[in-house]
């Protein structure tokens, strides 16, 4: 982390630990969901309010992320959020979230944050992947829980294939098998495979969507 995002993300990703849903957490209120929390489906959660009384926590205490592409948002979401006012931080890391976060909007230039928010997102979606997160129906799942309606993120198998290629890969969304997937260079580079997805139009702005199509 500390050598792929900045100093206030790689803080924050030590605040927060991935779990999978029990019967207990399916159970707990989630206003503002559209649909049910699943069993073993992924979520993310602030570790120092996850034993706390639900009283005590504040708001995005815990996010249950819709696929890989949005974990990120869900991240800069509890950044934002649930870190800057979280009662339960300790004063140490209160501190030091505060002095990073001081410091990054001080030295942030506008075009250069552009091109970091693309290239963390992208450490985002592999660093997920690594861990064996997989996109399911509904969310997301750990590869060794998801059933057949799972697709796995592949990692890059080889140094020269490209990132665009494993993300083209990704959007693809290929069925998960039940084992190990073989990926070989030609996996990434189907000659006719369209880069538009259904599922654009709730995650990108209209010229994106139109983009995307042509």
């Amino acid at each position: 982390d500390d050598r792929a995002v900045n100093p206030l993300h790689a803080f924050v990703r030590k605040q927060i630990e991935v779990f999978t849903a029990t019967p207990e957490e399916m159970r707990q209120p989630a206003p503002g969901r559209k649909q049910p929390i699943q069993l073993h489906q992924v979520g993310l959660r602030c570790i120092h309010c996850k034993d706390k009384p639900k009283e005590s926590r504040v708001k995005r205490a815990v996010c249950y992320p819709s696929n890989l592409c949005r974990i990120y948002h869900a991240v800069s979401d509890m950044k934002f959020d649930h870190f800057a006012r979280c009662k339960n931080l300790p004063p140490a890391e209160r501190a030091t979230f505060v002095l990073l976060k001081t410091e990054q909007d001080l030295n942030d230039d506008k075009k250069k944050k552009q091109g970091r928010t693309s290239s963390t997102s992208r450490y985002y979606l592999e660093s997920a992947a690594k861990m064996g997160m997989v996109d399911g129906s509904g969310g997301i799942f750990m590869q060794s829980c998801a059933g057949a309606g799972a697709f796995r993120a592949p990692l890059l198998p080889k140094p020269h294939v490209s990132e665009a290629a494993c993300v083209a890969t990704v959007l693809a969304q290929q069925p998960l098998a039940n084992g190990p997937i073989s990926i070989s260079p030609k996996t990434f580079l189907p000659p006719t495979v369209s880069l538009q997805e259904d599922t654009d139009i709730h995650h990108l702005n209209g010229i994106h969507c139109f983009v995307r199509k042509h």
